[in-house]
């Protein structure tokens, strides 16, 4: 009996050892089955931040062959969508032309921008914000033009629970007292935010292009920018666009400004800098820019790479600009400050022609008024001469103006080299030079200030009213609504009792909807709102057995009592609908809805788009419409963007 209870317990501790064997040995394949995976993911990220994108997306598919984290498998799978958008933003890119960069503090940066200067940074009061339901705690700044009618900012709906998202505000026409005066902030319309956040809006010069950026749209990862050109047939903004490669990047890339007058533009991006810090651009623009098929990898990320002169801005410290690489040697300063001299003469000479020409431009312009008030033949012949000599005169003075320009701008290429930038050459403005010029950079790194809007007043939105819930139920305290708005079509209620003073509320035992009519001395209830007999009578069985033992069903057409058989009669024939009454609707398609068709439809309408089955036919529409005119802005709004086949159909009723 010991001996066998002996063996029994060494069996026991044998079993136990091999338990606890087999779960360490689970735990352990499992650790390297994470680690792996995780392996995998970093290797992911790694290459779709350097731009080999279907080498990332062989890396995610092997995190998620052997990853058992649900986070972890999901979160690969929403980085390889991003590794198929930039295989198809990298088949088509623009080259730029980078004018020039600062390194800027990514708390402050924005303020670094030329802002060409006809406008300036405010923080949205926090009497807009609070339309928006945004508590004004974390402010994101908004570019504001004084003579512009249109204001797009940033903010957050606590209430909603998303992200940052854009809204507009327009302003009146009507101001009084210098009191500027906002509509109420509207959201820009589909396909503008997103479920992440969007930030920095800014608006051309015109009005009619956004630029923002944005984490929650089709992107690389991180922020991208994005453009939506305004409709002005539809009233809205278009979807929005990703900018593309390289403007748009697997880092973040946020702020696109252009110059009022279109030549350069702004943007900052975190890649190739340090934590903490920023990297301003300065771009030629090019309203349609030459796009290209990059021939491999390592040309995509040279060109992404936006390389040039990168300098640290040092305005808050009265330093000389250097080239973040390190002091320039002493070779280059040499050149530098010989090169700034002669720079200096150049700037000097291009002054002196510019008046000489202006001068001489003045001169012509007299004498051509004179000749043409001569009526002597040969006064005329006199004049003319003098007129070509001037002419003659005028012509090397342009020409030599030319030339002149022209080596300051290649002073102007040398000190780009060296990283230092040199002031700006003098442009022929009206045949004079601008007072201010000497002041003037070709990229200005000074510090802009915030402008306050407390003499502005926003209106606020015009509160939603909530629709009224029709459905037939029961509650703990009834819910009394007015009869009106009554539909035309057939409808049926419940007649629930008649009394000669107002019912209290527990008398009506929680039933909803109650709609209670005053006739002659006495108060009529009514309950529910039926567009079919067989949903009136199951409602009817509930009332009674809730404790309306005299409840009946009531009908009505056309906003008018009717007998209930009556009612039945036409709901049986199909004439629920009120006689006479057109109606119209669009047709879109048959058999299938195309993806871009409804994409367009989402931008231009709020209706649903309709699937009706008749005959083993499929056909999708638009609709009702009450009135033509709007059914056929519609149809034709769809017609120019390509869709022939639509058209505006009467429904008869």
């Amino acid at each position: 009996m010991y001996f066998a209870f002996t063996l029994f317990m060494n069996v026991s501790s044998h079993i136990k050892t091999l338990f606890y064997l087999g779960l360490i040995l689970i735990c352990q394949s499992l650790k390297s089955q994470n680690t792996s995976a995780v392996s995998y993911f970093d290797e992911g990220e790694k290459l779709r931040k350097s731009y080999e994108f279907s080498l990332s997306k062989e890396a995610y598919a092997g995190a998620i062959s052997v990853s058992d984290d649900s986070v972890l498998t999901a979160m690969a799978k929403k980085q390889s969508i991003l590794c198929d958008n930039g295989l198809t933003l990298s088949k088509y890119i623009a080259r730029p032309n980078v004018i020039a960069s600062l390194t800027v503090s990514e708390k402050d940066f924005f303020l670094y921008y030329d802002l060409c200067p006809s406008g300036s940074w405010i923080y949205p009061p926090r009497t807009l914000l609070v339309h928006v339901n945004d508590s004004g705690n974390n402010r994101y700044p908004a570019f504001y033009r004084s003579d512009a009618n249109m204001l797009v900012f940033s903010a957050k709906d606590t209430l909603s629970g998303t992200g940052w998202d854009l809204y507009f505000i327009r302003k009146k026409s009507a101001e009084t007292d210098s009191v500027t005066v906002w509509e109420a902030p509207q959201k820009p319309g589909p396909g503008i935010n997103s479920d992440g956040n969007e930030l920095f809006p800014t608006l051309s010069r015109d009005g009619k292009t956004l630029y923002f950026c944005s984490n929650g749209l089709f992107g690389l990862g991180g922020y991208s920018l994005y453009m939506s050109q305004w409709n002005e047939e539809a009233q809205s903004w278009n979807p929005a666009e990703n900018m593309g490669i390289p403007f748009s990047s697997p880092a973040d890339d946020m702020l696109y400004m252009l110059a009022d007058d279109s030549r350069y533009f702004y943007f900052v991006s975190n890649r190739n800098t340090s934590p903490d810090s920023l990297i301003l651009y300065k771009v030629e623009h090019e309203s349609s820019p030459v796009k290209v098929t990059p021939s491999s990898v390592d040309e995509l990320r040279e060109i992404a790479s936006l390389r040039t002169p990168v300098l640290r801005n040092t305005a808050h410290t009265g330093e000389v600009l250097q080239p973040t690489e390190g002091p320039l040697p002493d070779s280059a300063l040499v050149d530098s400050r010989e090169a700034s001299a002669h720079y200096a003469s150049l700037v000097q000479s291009i002054r002196k022609l510019l008046d000489e020409i202006g001068s001489h431009e003045k001169k012509l312009a007299d004498y051509r008024a004179q000749y043409n008030e001569l009526s002597r033949e040969e006064d005329r012949m006199a004049l003319s001469n003098i007129i070509q000599e001037e002419e003659l005169a005028l012509m090397d003075l342009q020409e030599s103006l030319i030339h002149t320009q022209k080596a300051a701008q290649n002073i102007e290429t040398q000190f780009l080299s060296y990283g230092v930038l040199p002031p700006a050459v003098p442009s022929k403005v009206n045949n004079r030079i601008p007072e201010n010029t000497e002041k003037t950079d070709i990229f200005n790194p000074s510090r802009q200030s915030v402008t306050s809007v407390d003499q502005h007043i926003f209106e606020a939105p015009v509160p939603v009213i909530p629709p009224v819930d029709m459905t037939f139920r029961f509650e703990k305290e009834s819910v009394i609504v007015p009869w009106e708005n009554e539909p035309m079509s057939l409808y049926y209620r419940l007649q629930l009792f008649t009394v000669s003073q107002k019912a209290p509320l527990r008398q009506l035992k929680g039933i909803s909807p109650v709609f209670e009519v005053k006739s002659g001395s006495r108060y009529v209830y009514y309950a529910g709102q039926f567009t079919s007999y067989s949903q009136a009578s199951q409602a009817l069985t509930t009332a009674r057995r809730k404790g309306f033992p005299g409840a009946i069903v009531v009908a009505y057409y056309e906003r008018k009592s009717i007998p209930v058989q009556t009612a039945r009669k036409r709901e049986s024939e199909k004439r629920t609908a009120p006689e006479m009454i057109v109606s119209y609707r669009i047709f879109l398609a048959s058999d299938e809805l195309p993806a871009d068709m409804i994409r367009e439809v989402g931008a231009l309408t709020s209706k649903d788009i309709v699937k009706e089955i008749r005959d083993s036919k499929v056909e999708f529409f638009i609709g009702p419409f009450s009135n033509h005119t709007e059914a056929g802005n519609l149809a034709q709004a769809l017609r120019d963007r390509g869709f022939t086949q639509v058209i505006v159909q009467i429904v008869n009723n």
